[in-house]
């Protein structure tokens, strides 16, 4: 990512992408599970664009996941139970740490939650919702924009799931259950 920051290319690609998205999402990866390749880097997508499509990425790492698909990297099986089976079950599956974020571009929404085991963080300006693993990063990029009215960086609460709709600019959040994790 580091490299792609410095490319000639980057500041038109961000212009392309502040001028047609509704939201950027970035993830650097360190590799837990898998090989370092292209085909394992976040972020990971699946289904068909012309009806059910689901971005993802994942902080974490999960005990095991080839029960839900047998692929290398564990947020990629994530992403292939999401697409197949819809969060909700997908989240009583998950044991290990997570942090996810995904669109499906079925509903247009953007979706993310997180336990225990791992950080997300979250504030809104005036016209922007920021969320990231690091507090500190979100403050980071309030200070760089002088013209967003700062608003407290918390804590996205653990095991709420948080919806994004665009076209409405609601933020919304329910407890889901996420079974406790089975003792070895």
């Amino acid at each position: 990512s580091s490299s792609f920051l410095r490319s000639k290319e980057y500041p038109e690609v961000v212009k392309d992408i502040v001028r047609l998205g509704n939201f950027v999402i970035g993830h650097n990866r360190h590799a837990t599970k898998g090989e370092i390749n292209f085909n394992n880097t976040h972020p990971f997508q699946e289904g068909d664009i012309k009806r059910r499509q689901i971005t993802l990425i994942h902080n974490g790492t999960l005990h095991s996941h080839r029960h839900m698909k047998n692929v290398d990297v564990d947020s990629h099986a994530i992403c292939h139970s999401i697409q197949e089976i819809g969060h909700i079950e997908t989240l009583k599956k998950l044991e290990g740490a997570f942090a996810l974020v995904w669109h499906d571009n079925e509903t247009g929404l953007l979706h993310f939650i997180h336990n225990t085991e791992r950080p997300l963080y979250i504030a809104e300006t005036d016209n922007l919702i920021i969320i990231a693993s690091e507090g500190g990063l979100i403050d980071w990029i309030i200070s760089r924009r002088n013209a967003f009215r700062k608003v407290e960086t918390k804590s996205v609460e653990v095991g709420h799931l948080y919806t994004y709709n665009p076209k409405t600019q609601e933020l919304s959040n329910e407890k889901v259950e996420n079974p406790p994790k089975k003792v070895s």
